[in-house]
């Protein structure tokens, strides 16, 4: 009677092509050689799955016997990750590791150089609890809207206090994980501290061993842990995580009045751009404005300009004529005697 969610959970991350009728996939108990068959199925009669798990776990023997599914040989039948040896020394590491740099982090606080210092604690991945009491299937999985909200500060001085309380005594529960982008079927295996920050509230910090430990998520969601633990461990009954209790279902750390800082934040960003917008449109308008007086200007001159042009050929016109006129005057007989034109009289009358 294993959990079929465990191997949901691992059948979703590879790429199934449309040709195959039947997938086998190995789940073993302890020594116990034994396999899960899935079946395909139209989606429109199977609550809209592509696959119909079956109600019974098969052993090799009666699958080389079935000539439906069309195994032959038990070399087709697919083999069970064996990582136990070396889960269990990367185990042994982590927690000895992780009890030395627990140590140094509780002497040096702040100074030492540990994992406890190095992690940002407020960008890591949160892995939340999920709803399983929702049947319908289509919200089944959603998120409870119940999240712990805690400052960096006050986070790491519970975690402090629980590790005194601990005294070395520290037990980390193996998990497999997948790919998070779903991008390919890779796994890895990481370990699970199961920390009380306070009454009613535990949560799971994930360690991974690389040139050192790193911390990589803090886990919420009890029956997630477990699910992802029988992954690596299908015999185990979850007997490490009964003690596991919290009222909440999604923590996040940092400043608790972040979203309304934020908020404010934005609201001033708002003002300040409403302020920026207001200067432009004004320093446009003043720009516009020099720009007519510039144009009214240049007009105004080359206007007076013209004018003053005008007034000048005017006067050169009425000059030529009246130097005509004088010279027609002098060039009359003497015993006549007309007054010249525009007031103009021969020097014997001035």
């Amino acid at each position: 009677n294993g959990d079929y969610r465990v191997v949901s959970c691992y059948l979703r991350r590879h790429n199934i092509p449309g040709s195959i009728e039947h997938l086998i996939t190995d789940f073993t108990f302890g020594s116990q050689q034994l396999y899960c068959i899935m079946d395909k199925k139209e989606k429109s009669i199977n609550r809209n799955y592509a696959w119909n798990m079956r109600d019974t776990l098969y052993t090799a023997q009666e699958i080389l016997e079935d000539e439906e599914i069309g195994v032959t040989n038990q070399e087709q039948l697919p083999q069970s990750i064996n990582i136990q040896k070396e889960m269990n020394m990367d185990k042994i590491r982590i927690e000895q590791s992780l009890r030395k740099q627990i140590d140094e982090w509780l002497t040096k606080k702040a100074k030492a150089n540990t994992v406890f210092n190095k992690t940002p604690w407020c960008k890591l991945s949160i892995f939340a609890k999920m709803d399983y009491s929702v049947r319908d299937h289509e919200k089944k999985g959603c998120l409870k809207k119940r999240p712990l909200l805690v400052n960096k500060q006050e986070f790491l001085t519970s975690l402090e206090d629980y590790a005194k309380k601990c005294k070395g005594d520290i037990t980390l529960i193996p998990m497999m994980r997948f790919d998070p982008n779903k991008k390919s079927d890779q796994y890895s295996i990481e370990y699970v501290w199961i920390v009380r920050i306070d009454k009613y509230m535990d949560i799971g910090i994930s360690f991974i061993k690389e040139d050192d430990i790193k911390i990589t998520g803090i886990h919420c969601d009890e029956i997630n842990i477990l699910n992802h633990h029988q992954l690596v461990l299908p015999h185990h009954n979850g007997k490490c995580l009964e003690s596991f209790n919290s009222i909440f279902h999604e923590i996040r750390i940092g400043n608790i009045d972040g979203d309304q800082n934020k908020l404010n934040a934005k609201e001033k960003e708002i003002e300040k751009l409403k302020k920026e917008k207001d200067a432009m449109n004004q320093r446009m308008q003043d720009a516009i404005q020099r720009e007519k007086d510039a144009i009214q200007k240049k007009c105004n001159d080359e206007l007076a300009a013209m004018q003053n042009n005008i007034n000048k050929q005017v006067y050169h016109q009425v000059q030529i004529l009246m130097q005509q006129q004088r010279h027609n005057y002098y060039q009359q007989p003497q015993n006549t005697y007309q007054y010249p034109p525009d007031g103009f009289y021969p020097p014997s009358h001035r």
